[in-house]
């Protein structure tokens, strides 16, 4: 007997799989129409070279979703779902699509295409890529290992916003001894990195148009950012002391340093610019952010404590990450709120 509908399978995946994704495409596109019957499962059994339960199995899925009507002593049937949508056979600039916001269509536009390289490019015999740190191959066996400790431990629950109550205190007890920064746990959030950071304090702190201050040179990733938010990018020149406080706009809404460790120059910011950059931002009422993304990695003597250890009015925001420390796979960092925030 001819089937009613060509029906090919995919080969992804199991086969009653396969096969409800070829009858919803010949429902959706109208191949099969409303009030049609179905094969018999034997005989599309048959047909298509595979087990009767398979095409029962698939039946059944598709009659649970309300494809397919089952009538008792008479077969399946297609349902009456209204008007059909065929699925979309272009990509690019042709496919249908419902309107994209300004916000993806500044993202967008500042998205260049290129992408931090990683085990793809491990072959190279020098990788000059930033933001590659070269991961210590014991950490791997003792993070494992660390791992399944953790797990006998976990929690099923829904964890605080904010992050682990006892990471976010051990994290307070890092930062008091190693960067001097005091914190309580209720000024951490547990975030997922540097950028996750950024664009947080995008949507809470920047209007659209507010203007966004970065060391020039910079992070290429803040700048994409910011923008893509809508801030006006300003660069703010750096020399062998990192930035010049002096060249800052009169007004900003927010600023981005990195104090202890220039990026990507490694300038190291002396303490007599520390304070006036805190003055800039107290008297602007500006934020400034503070990324520390390696800044106790010295070749010598003792990190400068952090510019947030300076910070008595409230106006630093402090980030760290795991990146460097650990591993970039973790995806972990954190952000030091003011009380305001």
């Amino acid at each position: 007997m001819e089937p009613i509908v060509y029906i090919q399978l995919d080969g992804l995946g199991p086969r009653y799989a396969q096969l409800i994704r070829a009858l919803k495409s010949a429902i959706l596109e109208s191949r099969l129409a409303a009030g049609a019957r179905v094969p018999a499962s034997r005989a599309l059994a048959a047909e298509l070279g595979i087990s009767r339960n398979t095409v029962i199995a698939a039946y059944d899925q598709l009659q649970a979703e309300g494809f397919l009507v089952g009538r008792v002593g008479a077969g399946s049937f297609v349902a009456e779902i209204g008007t059909r949508i065929a699925p979309l056979r272009e990509s690019g600039e042709n496919a249908l699509a419902a309107p994209l916001s300004q916000f993806a269509h500044r993202a967008l536009a500042l998205n260049d295409g290129t992408r931090i390289p990683g085990h793809q490019h491990r072959d190279l015999r020098y990788n000059l890529q930033y933001g590659l740190p070269l991961t210590n191959p014991a950490l791997a066996s003792a993070w494992r290992r660390e791992i399944s400790r953790a797990a006998e431990r976990a929690e099923f629950d829904y964890p605080d916003a904010q992050g682990l109550a006892a990471l976010r205190e051990q994290i307070c007890d890092y930062l008091a001894r190693r960067r001097g920064v005091t914190a309580r746990a209720a000024n951490i959030l547990v975030i997922s990195g540097t950028q996750q950071a950024f664009a947080l304090a995008s949507r809470v702190l920047l209007e659209v148009g507010d203007t966004v201050v970065l060391e020039d040179p910079h992070y290429r990733g803040a700048r994409q950012i910011f923008s893509t938010y809508g801030a006006r990018v300003r660069g703010v020149r750096v020399d062998q002391e990192g930035l010049v406080p002096a060249a800052l706009p009169a007004r900003a809404r927010l600023a981005v340093v990195t104090p202890s460790h220039q990026f990507p120059t490694g300038a190291l910011l002396p303490l007599a610019r520390r304070v006036e950059l805190l003055e800039w931002a107290v008297a602007g009422k500006a934020w400034l952010i503070e990324d520390d993304y390696d800044g106790e990695f010295r070749f010598g003597g003792r990190p400068l404590a952090a510019l947030k250890s300076l910070d008595h009015d409230g106006r630093v925001i402090y980030i760290g990450s795991y990146s460097k420390t650990l591993f970039p796979a973790l995806r972990l960092g954190y952000m030091v709120l003011p009380d305001s925030l």
